[in-house]
């Protein structure tokens, strides 16, 4: 099963971005930014042993890719740390970085003046995780979810798409809203918890009126399991993040190619 990808244009918000970016105005100059919903990237970590080794490897890398795609669709950048194994203590914070307005003659040399601009916010992100010690549980699900929420809750209108690029080997230990334990290592993994969680992520879309998807970085790289054990990873995820109507995709160093906005 593969689990590597390469760089590519965002394709997962490129549609609402840019149509009519390149609309020439009567004045022959092009609108830098069209107006309307704001696309989001969320760049993410988790902070167990094994997230935060693969965290501190990728996140350099990552933080160009996301600057890159988020300043070619016109996207607002938010980056973000769980750690504890607890999304309490998630603080999703946006980067300081104002998308361009208005025309110019030629729209790509402001937008890589934008692209520099997010590149100079998110230097802050690695050496974050540099200076973080690792703690114990994986959370995927519930990181995802409080992203979805937030997104959610700071749009003023109807939310742009929401891409969530979560650095994390994926192997998910954490412990749903009603008490389950729901570990993707474990030999057995509890179908009420999946089932549970799947709704959980459905339903906070519904109320939110969120497009997500999310892209997981470094997948499987540092994990001490096999790849049968791996593989079986990869699969719930899929399977519960599209009973959620989320896309996925997965990398064990790349930021993936940006899935559709829903499953």
């Amino acid at each position: 099963m593969t689990r590597s990808f390469h760089f590519s244009r965002p394709a997962a918000v490129a549609g609402l971005a840019v149509v009519g970016a390149l609309a020439m105005t009567g004045c022959g100059t092009e609108t830098v930014c069209p107006p309307g919903p704001r696309a989001t990237y969320d760049l993410l970590s988790l902070s167990s042993t094994s997230d935060l080794v693969t965290a501190q490897k990728l996140a350099p890398t990552a933080t160009k890719e996301i600057a890159d795609r988020a300043s070619r669709s016109c996207a607002l950048v938010r980056t973000g740390i769980t750690t504890g194994g607890s999304i309490s203590n998630l603080e999703i914070v946006p980067v300081k970085a104002t998308v361009p307005s208005g025309t110019a003659a030629k729209r790509g040399p402001v937008l890589d003046q934008y692209q520099q601009r997010l590149e100079t916010g998110l230097k802050a992100f690695p050496t974050q995780l540099d200076h973080l010690k690792a703690t114990p549980g994986s959370p995927v699900f519930a990181t995802v979810l409080r992203a979805i929420k937030e997104h959610g809750d700071a749009a003023s209108g109807t939310p742009g798409p929401l891409v969530i690029a979560l650095i994390t080997d994926g192997i998910a230990i954490e412990t749903t809203d009603l008490g389950r334990l729901l570990d993707l290592q474990a030999k057995t993994v509890d179908p009420d918890a999946l089932r549970q969680t799947a709704g959980e992520l459905r339903d906070a879309l519904k109320q939110t009126h969120v497009h997500a998807s999310v892209l997981i970085i470094g997948f499987g790289a540092n994990s001490r399991l096999g790849d049968p054990q791996i593989n079986r990873a990869q699969q719930l995820l899929e399977q519960t993040f599209k009973a959620a109507g989320i896309a996925v995709r997965f990398s064990r160093s790349d930021v993936p190619a940006d899935p559709p906005a829903t499953a």
